[in-house]
């Protein structure tokens, strides 16, 4: 599996962070630790790092953090599972770029069919766009029409 001396390697990129495990070493965009498989294949960190205590990842699955930290690398933090878990999770946790989750808006606004319109691929709320306008209307200096 894996050898000693990628062992240390791999143990020398890391350090305590609370009770997650910090990559130090290289990281994609996202955030995520890179470093390569017991095949010298490039590889996320946190995947191998579960692979070194628990053996080959399952085929098909995705390494889920229950930490949220895309550079915690300590195994008991990551699970196998599905990407229909991933996105439970991200809904759950509320890590979605929809402004609402659950039924209700970010303002707390029941989200029912009258309550929801369309602004391009996203649902936005209705209630909240009415106060937005009513509340700029009343800042919205007067203009004076009548004058000539």
């Amino acid at each position: 599996m894996y050898s000693e001396k990628s062992l240390r390697r791999f143990f020398e990129k890391t350090i305590p962070d609370g009770d997650c495990v910090k990559w130090i070493g290289a990281k994609n965009r996202k955030g995520y630790g890179r470093t390569y498989d017991s095949k010298k294949r490039p590889a996320p960190a946190h995947r191998v790092a579960w692979e070194i205590k628990n053996g080959p990842f399952p085929e098909g699955m995705l390494a889920l953090h229950s930490c949220d930290k895309p550079d915690c690398v300590n195994p008991d933090h990551i699970r196998p599972g599905t990407h229909k878990d991933n996105m439970k999770d991200r809904e759950e946790r509320g890590r979605t770029n929809r402004p609402f989750v659950g039924g209700v808006c970010q303002n707390g606004h029941r989200l029912d069919e009258g309550n929801i319109y369309y602004d391009g691929p996203s649902r936005r709320c209705r209630q909240c766009r009415t106060e937005y306008w009513s509340e700029r209307e009343k800042t919205r200096p007067k203009r004076n029409r009548g004058a000539a």
